[in-house]
């Protein structure tokens, strides 16, 4: 991915030009690609920093979240760290910091970072250039990422209400004592892993308390948009529901699974779904094992039996009636009729 640090002659929008963030993903990479300057990913980021990582989420690859602790040295010189497609969450945990920053081309300002403050730089708009004063000794400082669709997965939960896009303002100094309990603790958790690249469910909850926080505590009424009436699924939830079925096709599906798979409460998700596809979720999953059943039957010779148990029945007569109400022939002999 390109560096920020080339430049951009793009403009970068204030804080009211968000208000007209386009919500459609598709046409949302498009108008970033246009008007935003090259923003880069959490591990791009980390390669700007002149530290060593001393323990990070990387091996555990979750989702729309990473976070790392690692050391920072202190140069006199200014140094640029280029804007992130994540919201920033920086925990200062070394001795007071001073020195001036400029946040998005903006006026330099001086600032003061004392332990166990944070700093909140908001996705997309978190291009900074800071100059500090020279220390002997490296800082300590803990970062996490968290993508804008965690938050926003995070705030239709915590709200029961279909939200569409989390606003933050750009803060400092905040001292806030459960997130930093939670990055002390997540921190212990991450240590206690290594190096061993496996999902830690302990981890995805202290994520996820530190999401919830962030809604409670950093993202007023105001800041967060929810879904107005007429509203359907967005193609990134479209896209990671549709996979998640597909991959478990051969097991029980709830609606409860479904939900969470897309962080939605069970009334909105059945109100998107419906507004999306134009059937239940029951009847649309029913419709994907049949889909996939027929193509076993038109691509492989293996038995209709072994195909009803890949594709969710438990036995050919269940199969075989479903199949015959969607097609109007059995497993049989809608085979025979490729013949």
């Amino acid at each position: 991915m390109q560096n920020a640090a080339a430049g951009s002659s793009a403009a970068w929008p204030s804080r009211p030009g968000m208000a007209n963030w386009p919500d459609n993903d598709s046409v949302r990479r498009e108008w970033m690609s246009e008007n935003m300057p090259p923003v880069v990913g959490p591990r791009e980021y980390q390669a700007s920093v002149d530290g060593q990582v001393t323990v990070s989420s990387e091996k555990l690859d979750i989702e729309g979240a990473y976070v790392a602790w690692h050391t920072q040295r202190h140069k006199t010189s200014e140094c640029l760290r280029p804007p992130t497609a994540a919201h920033q969450f920086v925990l200062y945990c070394s001795d007071e910091e001073k020195g001036e920053y400029r946040y998005n081309d903006r006026a330099w300002q001086p600032y003061a970072k004392r332990r166990h403050q944070w700093f909140i730089a908001p996705a997309f708009e978190n291009r900074i250039m800071w100059r500090w004063r020279q220390t002997e000794s490296p800082g300590l400082v803990c970062r996490f990422h968290l993508s804008p669709h965690l938050l926003e997965q995070a705030a239709s939960l915590h709200l029961d209400r279909a939200v569409h896009r989390v606003r933050l303002e750009h803060r400092m100094n905040i001292e806030d004592a459960l997130l930093t309990e939670v990055a002390f603790e997540l921190r212990d958790e991450l240590q206690q892993i290594g190096d061993r690249a496996r999902s830690s469910r302990y981890s995805r909850a202290l994520i996820n308390t530190f999401a919830y926080r962030v809604i409670k505590a950093y993202a007023d009424s105001a800041g967060i948009d929810s879904l107005p009436a007429g509203s359907r699924l967005t193609d990134s939830r479209k896209a990671r529901l549709e996979a998640f079925i597909d991959r478990h096709l051969d097991q029980p599906l709830t609606i409860d699974d479904l939900c969470r798979e897309v962080w939605l409460s069970k009334y909105h998700f059945c109100r998107l779904f419906k507004a999306t596809y134009g059937e239940t979720p029951r009847k649309f999953v029913q419709r994907r094992r049949i889909d996939e059943a027929c193509r076993l039957l038109r691509e492989t010779e293996r038995p209709v039996t072994d195909i009803a148990l890949t594709t969710g029945w438990s036995g050919n007569s269940g199969f075989s009636r479903c199949f015959k109400s969607h097609t109007g022939v059995t497993p049989s002999e809608y085979r025979r009729g490729l013949l």
